[in-house]
Formats: C-alpha cells, structure tokens, sequence
C-alpha cells in the first residue's frame, strides 16, 4: 500500500506520519528532503505526480533490499510527532534533523508513507486521479492554526507557501497580494479546507482533535497494529485574547469551509 499524507501546515501531519509509522510492517516518512524543490523543477503537475510515483517505488525497492534512506527524525531514528514543540508545550526551533534511515523486515507488500504539506496538497486533485495512493488529510482547529503559523518563524508565518505556489494557482494568488499578513493566512487556511472538502469522498480527512483523543483511530483506519510507542499529548491552543478575536472575525467573514468543519469558530 502506498499512502500521501497531507494537510493543513502545522495541523497535525507530523504525528499522523509518525503514527502510521508505528504500525507492524510499515514505514512513513516525514518530508523527505530529496522531494523539497521538485514542485518548482517540474514543467506541470503531472509530470510532478510521475516523479512522485516513481519515488514511491524507487525507496520501496532501497528498503526492501535493506538500504537506508534520508528522513526527517530523532537522531535514534525515531519518528517525531512536532517539529516545533518542546517539552513544555511552547513553540520552539525545529527539533528534526535529517537522518540516514533504514528499517528491517519489511514484506514486499509493506506499507510505505510519505508526508509533505503543501507539496501533496498543491496537486492533491492530479494524486487522486492517478488511483494510485490511499490518501490521508489532515485539519485542525483553524485557531490553533493560525495561532501556530504566527509563533514561528516560517513561509507562512509571512502569508507565503512556496513549495504550493506554482501549481495551485489560487494559492498562488493569495501569496502575491498587497492583503496583510492575517488577511492571507486565513484565505490559504480556506482554500486547503474547500479543497479537501471537494474530494472529501475520495480522500480520508481526520481531525487533529479527533486523533489526540483517539490515537488509536490512525491504526483502525489502516486495519493495523502499533508495534512502536508513539507519544500523543494535545497541545493546547493559546489563551483567548485581542489576536485570537481578529483571527476568528476573519475566520467568520471569509472562510466558510472552515466553519463548516470547525462551527466553534
């Protein structure tokens, strides 16, 4: 089984891979950094999606012969749930680093994972056509989203998303405007909700909120066992204050998928 992981930035994609992760015969790898530009290399989406094919079938014969491979982990190997949450809770610097990664015992039919954000979700249309992976997107509360992408320092935190940008023209369009930096952050929050929301019948959409309650929910989905401990703790949203008001007046105003997923807004 081949499986896309995607979502919302800082949705919860990084514990989604880790947790499939987990699981008896399978392997997901986060961000793998050999695919970083290849939406700007590409000449269109397709050809991007071939590319994408041909990985998925080029790291699963490196593993099955025992070979290792690069992937975004703990120096242990281990899978990492955030990139950018520390032990207290508190956003923080990136704590990946790119590791050689290798994992034995796999059957010829393993699962195998790949996890990127706006790379997948630019062409996620021309993924679904392919029929060639199961694909999982990920949201969460567009608050807490929000809040996140205005703690750190990062595209978004700058109402930009360039591994998205040139094959999502929409996206694209956002990313170019004169529009202050919450005005942009709120419209890419929306158009990843209406997308995901068109191809809700072809794709699996998890809630963060759901998963954190239910860790389990990630293997009943793949009809698999966790053979790896995974440490799964919510992390909370900020306090209310003058900030999370403007977010969720805009919220109101412009995105309407959003509220249809998250009604508390």
């Amino acid at each position: 089984m081949d499986v896309i992981v995607t979502g919302i930035p800082r949705s919860g994609t990084t514990l989604t891979c880790a947790l499939i992760d987990s699981l008896g015969d399978s392997v997901c790898l986060s961000e793998p950094p050999w695919q970083e530009d290849w939406p700007r290399q590409m000449p269109d989406a397709r050809s991007y999606v071939d590319r994408l094919c041909g990985d998925f079938v080029e790291t699963r014969k490196i593993l099955l012969a025992g070979g290792s491979v690069e992937d975004r982990r703990h120096i242990d190997g281990s899978a990492i749930t955030d990139y950018h949450t520390n032990a207290t809770g508190r956003e923080s610097r990136d704590v990946s680093a790119a590791v050689s990664f290798s994992r034995q015992g796999l059957s010829a039919d393993f699962l195998l994972g790949m996890k990127h954000n706006a790379h997948f979700s630019c062409v996620l249309d021309d993924l679904v056509e392919c029929g060639r992976f199961r694909i999982v997107a990920v949201v969460r509360h567009p608050l807490a989203v929000i809040r996140s992408w205005r703690a750190l320092d990062l595209p978004i935190s700058r109402g930009r998303l360039p591994a998205g940008e040139r094959f999502w023209p929409e996206l694209a369009a956002i990313t170019a405007s004169t529009n202050d930096v919450l005005l942009r952050q709120v419209r890419i929050y929306e158009l990843f909700c209406a997308r995901y929301a068109r191809l809700a019948d072809r794709i699996t959409l998890l809630r963060y909120e759901n998963i954190v309650a239910d860790p389990g929910l990630v293997a009943r989905g793949f009809a698999k066992h966790p053979v790896r401990a995974i440490s799964v703790r919510a992390v909370a949203t900020s306090a209310q204050d003058a900030d999370a008001g403007r977010i969720a007046a805009r919220l109101r105003d412009l995105a309407p998928c959003a509220c249809t997923f998250y009604p508390d807004i």
